[in-house]
């Protein structure tokens, strides 16, 4: 279920950027805190069985196309290939 949702709440929350009514920091920090609790062992198991991993959970295609310089950087630098 978390494959699910996680991404689609990041996608607000890039949404909300584009409009102005979140900052680019306050994205960045909860992105952070998806990678730190999708880095935990039981969840990179359940990750697998339900056959997204830990790449899924975070739109980086979007974050890579904004016109955010900081999310766009981040994007680049982080984004696994």
């Amino acid at each position: 279920m978390m494959v699910l949702i996680v991404p689609e709440y990041l996608s607000l929350l890039i949404g909300d950027v584009e409009t102005g009514v979140l900052s680019e920091r306050a994205v960045l920090k909860e992105i952070r805190l998806v990678k730190k609790i999708a880095s935990t062992a039981i969840c990179r198991r359940a990750l697998e069985k339900a056959g997204g991993g830990t790449v899924a959970l975070i739109p980086w295609n979007l974050l890579a196309s904004l016109n955010s310089e900081l999310l766009a950087k981040y994007a680049h630098s982080q984004r696994p290939d």
